[in-house]
């Protein structure tokens, strides 16, 4: 049965959502389509390409300038070493050069002083005494090469700081070469040094003080003394190592004479800075034969705090947490039963020899040579030995 021609119209909401879906992808396709057939029109969206417009970065050429912080900026061509033409100030490099060239640890003196240099517009330069090659790739802005290799450096050494005024001098900690010039160089400008060094960075350096123990010294001292492995050998770029003149230097210093080691009286060196310590427990009864063991060992005598509270030994050479902690590389213990006081004052000591009747006190626990008998009848044997003519 047919529609009236006068009902009203059925609407079907979804097709006509449909219908306009289609109408509108259609109208977007020919939009699309319109620039492609021919040039963009005047109201078309022009696409950017960043780095066109760019134009790519400027390159910034420093020729011998200065930055913000007043610090040398070095000159450099394309591909060729860096020159650095007006330094902040100087890093002095005396390497060793054994057999002539530089080995690993003169080159770990340069990436150290190239570290240095680099913090604040710096420069390195370093005393050639062995006519040696490669300074360039090691980092080496100037090379002061005298016509002869002096037999002592040092008058050397003290007219290149009048002419440089090197805010750093470094040597390295090799006996009979860096470690002995270093020294000497130190006392000779009257300023202060950092021997042994094992860490530095732009603002200290860290270095062995004796006995397991570390300092950090900051500001930086102006000589350094540099233990092997505190720097990598450099591998950047290549430097300028252009000469620069040796300077006049004085008159070199009489030849120095060694007169051997000077004897020290052990009791007179502080208990805590002893390398080695011979104490006094209660089971010692004779002192002045005690005294003259320890005198004879080259040792610091020591005691325990019961020894001290009887005043047969002064206070200050009591050892233990309620005295002096110890770190000594031999410390021998006569008598002494081992209170925890006493053992916590000798936990740094390397090696600990130990004499008692006990076999199981405390102090033999501890010791790594436990020797168990009578204190008196061993201190006498050691006597006899030590006082027998050789």
């Amino acid at each position: 049965m047919s529609a009236q021609p006068h009902g009203r119209r059925r609407r079907d909401p979804r097709a006509e959502r449909e219908q306009r879906r289609r109408g509108a992808t259609r109208a977007a396709a020919q939009a699309a389509a319109e620039p492609a057939r021919g040039e963009a029109s005047a109201g078309a969206r022009r696409r950017v390409d960043p780095r066109a417009e760019r134009g790519g970065r400027r390159r910034l050429e420093a020729r011998g300038r200065a930055d913000a912080r007043g610090a040398a900026v070095p000159e450099t061509g394309p591909g060729g070493p860096v020159a650095i033409r007006d330094p902040a100030y100087w890093i002095l490099v005396v390497p060793d050069q054994i057999d002539g060239s530089p080995d690993a640890r003169d080159r770990e003196l340069l990436e150290a002083a190239r570290r240095l240099a680099d913090a604040e517009g710096g420069a390195v330069a370093v005393v050639d005494l062995g006519r040696g090659a490669g300074w360039p790739a090691l980092g080496a802005d100037r090379v002061v090469r005298p016509e002869r290799a002096p037999q002592d450096p040092l008058p050397l050494l003290e007219a290149l700081a009048e002419q440089l005024a090197p805010r750093h001098v470094l040597f390295t900690e090799r006996p009979a070469a860096g470690a002995e010039l270093g020294r000497r160089y130190a006392a000779s400008r009257g300023g202060a040094s950092a021997p042994h060094v094992r860490r530095l960075d732009d603002s200290s350096v860290t270095a062995a003080a004796g006995q397991g123990r570390e300092a950090v010294h900051s500001p930086i001292p102006p000589v350094l003394l540099l233990d092997a492995g505190t720097a990598e050998p450099p591998a950047g770029r290549l430097h300028e190592a252009r000469e620069l003149p040796a300077p006049e230097a004085g008159a070199a210093a009489p030849v120095v004479e060694d007169l051997g080691p000077v004897p020290v009286n052990p009791d007179e060196i502080p208990l805590a800075e002893a390398d080695f310590i011979v104490s006094a427990g209660r089971g010692v009864q004779d002192f002045a034969a005690f005294q003259r063991l320890a005198e004879l060992l080259g040792a610091a005598a020591g005691a325990s705090r019961p020894v001290c509270d009887a005043g047969l030994m002064p206070r200050a050479r009591q050892v233990g947490a309620s005295g002096t902690l110890v770190s000594a590389r031999c410390y021998i213990a006569l008598g002494i039963s081992g209170a925890p006081q006493h053992l916590q004052g000798i936990a740094d000591c390397e090696h600990v020899v130990a004499v008692n009747l006990d076999p199981h006190s405390e102090i033999m626990k501890r010791a790594d040579l436990a020797v168990v008998g009578d204190v008196e009848a061993i201190m006498a044997a050691l006597l006899r030995r030590l006082e027998a003519p050789t």
